[in-house]
């Protein structure tokens, strides 16, 4: 799928009971949405998501790879949103913003995926 400044179609993401606020006195569960660039991503580029309407844009690249004016692919990774999902059909955009001439006004993502750890 392309991302660029107006946003990806809405993209289905099923997402089970996992996402429901645990019981008071469980451990708390963690969420990262994590996205796969194909190429073309550099440190001139803004992303953020919106989740069934919850903007969350607190993104690092994963293993703290470091980016560069460089194109590289990447995966991605949104922290702290968990909020945002919900069980059964969740619905996920994705925005690009490109701060210099120089880099891609649009990039390629391939995958996306939800971690939760505990």
């Amino acid at each position: 799928m392309e991302a660029d400044a107006d946003g990806t179609e809405p993209l289905p993401l099923f997402v089970g009971e996992e996402v429901v606020p645990p019981p008071a006195g469980t451990p708390k569960r963690h969420a990262a949405l994590c996205l796969h660039v194909t190429g073309g991503l550099t440190r001139h580029h803004r992303l953020w998501l919106n989740v069934n309407g919850t903007r969350l844009d607190r993104w690092r690249p994963a293993a703290l790879q470091l980016l560069t004016d460089d194109p590289v692919a990447a995966w991605i990774e949104f922290h702290d949103g968990l909020q945002a999902f919900r069980k059964g059909r969740n619905e996920i955009r994705v925005f690009v913003r490109s701060t210099s001439p120089a880099a891609a006004a649009t990039l390629t993502i391939d995958r996306i995926q939800l971690e939760l750890t505990y």
